[in-house]
């Protein structure tokens, strides 16, 4: 027999509160006095009318996952919080028979698995989340289920885990620490490093000085806005140039620098070549 169902608005204050759609939410008759008391309303029980009525009326599913959903989530993580693990676990997974997809639900649905102990339901939930290819690596999340791998013996899965999330560099010594004894006793073989020559050794080594040099080199030398201009015909040089190509003038690339345009100057120039401001 199909149960007869009231329903009802929330307040708005409590709906923008917890980001709920303003829809009616449905309450059997009986339960009402138990769902709303006084100027209160029982969350839970609203989310068990809720699971109630889709699980007569599967066709308005569409239209309440998210307030499930929403409801179920915040119920599910402030009884973890609280250390009621398996009152969370119950929220989380009539959250989930209704949105099987939500990422959020599933974790701390684990989550509250693993904390009473049912490590092979959690790491079944586990499995489910790091198979999906648009879920990254989660420090965390890949810790417990390494961990559980680790505690069933099985060392490979434990250590090719804790390798997906190496790349993000965690700051925790627990994580290195753990990755570090997975890896011996899943007997991992690192390869070993190749060994050079003394001699090309050596060869490298001065390629590396001879490399330094000349990027010390570049450091000081002018930069591109620094322009040259042979001091007797104005011509424009290259710094290098130990002679001017025009007029044949030694030249000099040491000297002051134009405050305005950065040209080079010379001792004797009064004037800047480059912008003719005086100097």
């Amino acid at each position: 027999m199909t149960a007869e169902f009231l329903f009802y608005k929330l307040d708005p204050n409590l709906l923008q509160n917890m980001k709920l759609p303003d829809l009616p939410l449905p309450v059997r008759e009986t339960k009402n006095s138990e769902v709303f008391r006084g100027e209160s309303v029982s969350l839970d029980l609203l989310l068990e009318e809720l699971h109630v009525f889709l699980v007569e009326q599967p066709e308005m599913n569409a239209r309440y996952r998210n307030t499930v959903s929403t409801l179920a989530y915040v119920l599910g993580v402030e009884s973890g919080k609280e250390g009621c693990h398996e009152i969370a676990a119950h929220y989380l997974e009539l959250g989930l028979w209704h949105s099987p997809d939500d990422l959020s639900l599933r974790t701390n649905y684990a989550i509250a698995l693993h904390s009473l102990g049912r490590m092979d339901d959690a790491l079944s939930q586990y499995r489910i989340i790091m198979s999906d290819l648009d879920v990254k690596p989660s420090l965390p999340l890949w810790m417990l289920a390494a961990r559980i791998y680790a505690e069933k013996g099985e060392y490979v899965r434990a250590y090719k885990l804790l390798r997906e999330c190496a790349p993000l560099f965690p700051q925790e010594n627990s994580f290195w620490e753990f990755l570090s004894e997975m890896e011996e006793k899943a007997g991992v073989v690192q390869p070993e490093k190749s060994k050079i020559s003394p001699d090309l050794e050596n060869l490298l080594a001065g390629i590396n000085t001879e490399v330094k040099e000349n990027i010390q080199a570049v450091k000081t030398a002018p930069t591109a806005k620094q322009l040259l201009f042979c001091p007797r015909c104005k011509t424009k040089y290259e710094y290098g140039d130990l002679f001017c190509a025009k007029c044949g003038q030694q030249l000099k690339t040491v000297g002051k620098s134009c405050p305005s345009c950065g040209t080079v100057l010379q001792k004797d120039d009064a004037f800047c070549p480059g912008c003719g401001k005086k100097v």
